[in-house]
């Protein structure tokens, strides 16, 4: 491989993992605050209960796609991967 090769090869790699390490940062960022105005508001004692709550909608989501939309799966990667679509 030549030298110019080798730049763009580093190059495409670099970048893409650049841009997934800055939405990894800012969804950080943005979830740290959230959870810093919601204990301003509401207290520590139902932060949990709101964590339950976020994790039983997503479940209840993500069965009512796969029993009526066309997600078929048949384990966790799968669901992730047709949910990322």
């Amino acid at each position: 491989m030549t030298a110019g090769r080798a730049g763009l090869a580093r190059r495409g790699v670099l970048a893409p993992a650049g841009v997934l390490f800055a939405i990894m940062v800012a969804h950080t960022m943005l979830e740290t605050a959230r959870d810093a105005l919601f204990l301003a508001r509401l207290g520590p004692d139902d932060l949990a209960w709101v964590y339950l709550a976020m994790a039983a909608i997503a479940l209840l989501a993500f069965v009512t796609l796969r029993r009526w939309g066309r997600l078929r799966v048949t384990n966790a990667s799968s669901a992730i991967a047709a949910i990322a679509r």
